[in-house]
């Protein structure tokens, strides 16, 4: 199935923000448990079609809850 793309310019936002979300993974491990630990982002003019601000990332840092007794 093909997607329908509207021209530019005819759309119901000004803008969208488009996240890669990137995670930990574990080759041939089907029961690994993925955290994400980073993710990118792009803010995407939808009327002209333009990225406006290229890449922002954002860094994710995990802590044990044991952390907090």
């Amino acid at each position: 199935m093909k997607a329908k793309v509207r021209p530019p310019g005819n759309t119901t936002y000004d803008y969208l923000i488009v996240i890669d979300f990137e995670a930990t993974c574990q080759e041939n491990n089907l029961n690994y448990n993925h955290e994400i630990i980073e993710f990118p982002a792009v803010l995407v003019d939808c009327h002209s079609r333009e990225i406006v601000r290229n890449t922002v990332h954002v860094h994710v840092f995990t802590i044990s809850v044991d952390h907090f007794h």
